[in-house]
C-alpha cells in the first residue's frame, strides 16, 4: 500500500493522498498531520488509518478548507483538486500533533503527583 501511495504522491506533491484497503483508508507521510489536525486521529509507525465509513466526513472537511486530494480505491481515483492550503495545514497539524503528545506526557506525570504537589504545579501556572 505504502508503495502505491508513493507512486501516487510523487505525482501529486501538493494533494492529500489517501488509500483504502479492505474496510480502511490509510494515510502516509506529511499527509498524516492533516487528518490528524481535523479529527484527531492516532498516528502509528507514521501511519493513520480510519474507517472508511467516515470518507465522507474527512472529504467534505478537505474542500471546505481547499485542501486537495486524491483517494485511491482498487483502480478507481477520485480528485478534488483545490489544494491552496495543503502545507499550511501541514505545518498546523505537525505542531498540534506535537503539542497533544506534550500534554499527555504532562497529563501522566501529574497524575503521579499528591494534592498538595498538584496545587503547588497549579500556583506556578
Amino acid at each position: 500500500m505504502k508503495e502505491k501511495y508513493l507512486n501516487i504522491k510523487n505525482n501529486n506533491n501538493e494533494l492529500l493522498v489517501v488509500i483504502k484497503n479492505g474496510k480502511f483508508f490509510y494515510v502516509y507521510g506529511e499527509d498524516i498531520y492533516i487528518i490528524y489536525y481535523f479529527f484527531n486521529y492516532k498516528i502509528k509507525d507514521n501511519i493513520l488509518c480510519f474507517p472508511d465509513n467516515n470518507i465522507n466526513k474527512i472529504t467534505k472537511k478537505l474542500k471546505e478548507y481547499n485542501i486537495g486530494y486524491i483517494i485511491f480505491e482498487s483502480s478507481i481515483i477520485k480528485e478534488y483538486g483545490d489544494s491552496l492550503y495543503y502545507f499550511k495545514y501541514i505545518e498546523l497539524g505537525k505542531e498540534k500533533y506535537i503539542k497533544d503528545n506534550l500534554i499527555n506526557e504532562i497529563i501522566i506525570k501529574l497524575n503521579n503527583k499528591n494534592i498538595n504537589e498538584l496545587n503547588k504545579i497549579k500556583n506556578i501556572i
